[in-house]
């Protein structure tokens, strides 16, 4: 068994323990958590660390076959210029050192599992052997109701590959803007079979109410391109997620990212939602898409669970966790740095149905065990020279 303790402890499901003791067994395992009052305790063979010892981290949101495209789509700010240069990349591979090295940054980063976006296969021999827990969110698209039966088809091609390399995953939409609702009401039956999570990119541009609305901004010719039937689509005349309500509170566990141009206040009107929908937030990949975050002080007033993502390479310099924690920290000083914390553990946890094993030290748990170096203790708060260092 191991002790182990350091200026604070952040349990992941509470206040921060000062001076509180981990207890672990030889697999990681923890054993107990001891709250020492704040009291320095002198025991055998009990190891000290200068920081906050935190649970492993969670990526909720992640583009792994994407990694090849780091530094290589340029496009005009916003999100359609952004698809339309990532859709040239279509036809190529990620190569999978690339995609290993990604997992592997991520690992070093204090990242224990990942909510992973997949429209293919290519990444699924890389989370095969890695040493993270990895959902993959196998990702259909199709605004043409016809073609529903199609993509349902080739995910569930996609499943059977997810299971023959031992992986998790389920059956989800890509985004409003893409899915027709013949296609939600699909992978809507597909989620309330298998209760498995789901992820959904949500108003991540403004462009998409537009497009609900009045049938009007940068989608619509998008989109044209794609599906030529499209021109008969009839705009609902409100906004995407009061059109999806139906759909969004019917789902098991759910999963809206990004949520840049989101409503706090009509999120939060919804009652009973707080019971399936987790907000997950990519900021650094909101900033350089669309030049701008989310309301998070707004979202966090939602009673709504918020978790972290990173989005892929293709949209941000690198994977980690911490350096969107600090993102949001600048941004919006009066979020607490314990209620980051839970957002990127226990919160993110919870999003990939996986809260009875990680993102907390809770006896029994193996969540890991990460370190965060060089913050300000003094005033909580986490500074430009602030890493992650894994202990366990």
């Amino acid at each position: 068994m191991r002790r182990i303790s350091a200026h604070y402890i952040f349990p992941g499901d509470g206040p921060l323990l000062k001076y509180g003791i981990l207890e672990v067994d030889a697999d990681g395992t923890i054993l107990n958590i001891r709250d020492t009052g704040g009291i320095p305790e002198e025991f055998h063979g009990v190891e000290f660390y200068n920081g906050i010892l935190i649970p492993g981290l969670v990526n909720a949101h992640c583009h792994l076959e994407l990694s090849h495209l780091k530094g290589r789509v340029i496009s005009a700010p916003g999100l359609v210029p952004f698809l339309d240069s990532v859709l040239a990349f279509r036809a190529e591979v990620c190569p999978y050192e690339v995609m290993e090295q990604a997992d592997l940054n991520m690992e070093a980063e204090g990242i224990v599992a990942v909510g992973d976006i997949s429209n293919t296969d290519h990444s699924f021999p890389v989370k095969q052997k890695s040493r993270l827990y990895y959902h993959s969110f196998l990702e259909g698209a199709a605004m043409d109701p016809l073609w529903s039966e199609k993509v349902m088809t080739r995910l569930r091609g996609l499943a059977r590959g997810l299971e023959h390399y031992g992986l998790k995953g389920s059956l989800c939409p890509h985004a409003p803007y893409s899915v027709s609702d013949e296609l939600f009401e699909k992978l809507l039956e597909e989620s309330l079979h298998t209760g498995l999570p789901v992820s959904v990119h949500h108003q991540e541009s403004f462009h998409e109410d537009l497009l609900f609305l009045k049938k009007e901004g940068d989608f619509v010719s998008f989109i044209e391109q794609q599906y030529p039937g499209f021109t008969t689509w009839i705009p609902p005349g409100k906004s995407s997620f009061d059109h999806l309500l139906p759909f969004f509170s019917r789902f098991p566990r759910l999963l809206l990212v990004h949520n840049t141009y989101s409503n706090p206040e009509r999120l939060g009107s919804i009652a009973g939602l707080s019971d399936s929908v987790a907000l997950v937030l990519c900021p650094r990949s909101n900033l350089m898409l669309e030049g701008r975050l989310p309301d998070v002080e707004g979202l966090s007033r939602t009673g709504l669970r918020i978790a972290l993502g990173t989005d892929s390479l293709a949209s941000n310099h690198e994977l980690s966790i911490v350096s969107e924690m600090k993102v949001l920290q600048d941004a919006f000083p009066e979020i607490a740095l314990t209620t980051l914390l839970q957002w990127a553990t226990l919160n993110g946890a919870w999003a990939l149905g996986l809260e009875s094993c990680l993102g907390s030290f809770t006896p029994g748990y193996r969540p890991g065990i990460n370190l965060v170096e060089n913050a300000d203790l003094q005033a909580l708060r986490l500074l430009e020279k602030t890493r992650i260092r894994r202990i366990l």
